[in-house]
C-alpha cells in the first residue's frame, strides 16, 4: 500500500459513514487515530525469526500481554470506547507471555559476535548487551565462525576473511559464501561471469521463498467473478523442466520478476501466485550487494 493510501486514516469520513482501520501491530504504540471507538484484538502478531541456514521468516504467533494492552488502549482515547478480543481469558493467561521476548534472543547470535569482534571487542561474553544472550550460545557463535574461516581458533579474533565477511549486510554463513565466489573470481577470470549470478542466487536464498502457497482455493474460486486473474504457481515456469529444485525456482522468479517493468511487475506477481514484497526484498538487495562486491571486484560492473 502506497504511503498516500496509508495517510487516508487521518482523513475524517464522510457523513454517515463509519471508518474501519485494518491495522498491523505497529498501531499499539505508534501512531493514534482520532475518533476510535472499538478496536478488534486477534490476539496474533507476525514476528520475525531465523532458521538454522540464517534465512529470515515471519511467523503468526500469539502476541504477549503487554502488547494486549497496548492494544486495547487505542480504543477510546478522545471518548468512550471498547476492545473485542477475539480469544478466551484461558488462552491470554496460559498462551500469552508477559513481554515480547528480545530479537537477541531469537536470532542467530553469529552476525553479533562477528559485528563485535569486527569493532575489536573481543570478549563477547562480557560485552554489556542491554539483553544478554546465553552464554552457550556465544560459544556456539564462535565455533561455527571459526568453521567459516572468521575466526582464528586460537585466539578467537577476527580474520581478514572475517572482516571482508562483516562488510556485507548477511548473516556470516551467506557473507563467507559470497566473497569465497569473490576470491575465487579474483584467482581465475573465467569465473568472474558468475559472481552476478551468485549474488542474485544468495539474495534469493536470504530472503526466503517468494510463492504463495497457503491461496484457498475455494477463496479463489469466489473471486473468480470479479478478478479472474489465475493465481496458481507455474512451477516449470521459474525452474524449467524437469522441475528441479525450489532453489533454482526462486532465482528464476526473481529473475522473471527483474526482467518486468515497476508497473507490471504487481500484476505479473498476481498472476503466478508471487509474494511481491518478498520479491521487491530480494531485488533491493540484489542491488545493494552488487554495489558492495563490485568495490571489492571491481571487474563485476564491467
Amino acid at each position: 500500500m502506497s504511503p498516500e493510501q496509508q495517510m487516508r486514516i487521518f482523513t475524517d469520513p464522510p457523513a454517515g459513514s463509519r471508518l474501519c482501520v485494518i491495522a498491523t501491530n505497529v498501531a499499539e504504540t505508534s501512531i493514534t487515530i482520532k475518533n476510535i471507538r472499538y478496536v478488534v484484538d486477534s490476539g496474533k502478531v507476525k514476528q520475525r525469526t531465523w532458521d538454522s541456514e540464517g534465512r529470515q521468516r515471519y511467523e503468526v504467533v500469539w502476541t504477549s500481554k503487554a502488547s494486549v494492552a497496548q492494544r486495547s488502549g487505542r480504543a477510546g482515547r478522545t471518548g468512550p470506547g471498547h476492545c473485542y478480543r477475539l480469544y478466551s481469558s484461558a488462552v491470554f493467561d496460559n498462551d500469552f507471555p508477559e513481554h515480547t521476548p528480545p530479537e537477541i534472543v531469537r536470532m542467530p547470535m553469529e552476525s553479533l559476535v562477528l559485528q563485535l569482534k569486527n569493532m575489536t571487542i573481543d570478549n563477547v561474553e562480557r560485552f554489556p548487551l542491554p539483553t544478554q544472550p546465553e552464554r552457550d550460545s556465544i560459544i556456539r557463535a564462535q565455533n561455527n565462525l571459526i568453521q567459516l574461516g572468521a575466526l582464528e581458533s586460537s585466539t578467537f579474533s577476527i580474520t581478514e576473511f572475517g572482516k571482508m565477511v562483516a562488510l556485507l549486510p548477511l548473516t556470516p554463513t551467506w557473507g563467507s559464501f559470497l566473497i569465497h565466489a569473490i576470491n575465487l573470481a579474483r584467482s581465475n577470470s573465467s569465473a568472474i561471469k558468475f559472481v552476478p549470478i551468485t549474488i542474485a542466487f544468495t539474495s534469493a536464498m536470504t530472503i526466503g521463498e517468494p510463492f504463495n502457497t497457503d491461496l484457498d482455493d475455494d477463496e479463489d474460486k469466489d473471486k473468480e467473478a470479479v478478478d479472474p486473474v489465475d493465481k496458481t504457481v507455474n512451477w516449470k515456469m521459474f525452474c524449467g523442466k524437469p522441475i528441479c529444485s525450489d532453489l533454482f525456482a526462486s532465482l528464476g522468479a526473481l529473475i522473471l520478476y527483474l526482467k518486468r517493468s515497476s508497473k507490471s511487475r504487481s500484476n505479473f506477481c498476481r498472476q503466478h501466485g508471487l509474494i511481491e514484497k518478498r520479491l521487491e526484498e530480494m531485488s533491493q538487495q540484489l542491488s545493494q550487494l552488487l554495489r558492495m562486491c563490485s568495490e571489492l571486484l571491481p571487474s563485476i560492473s564491467e
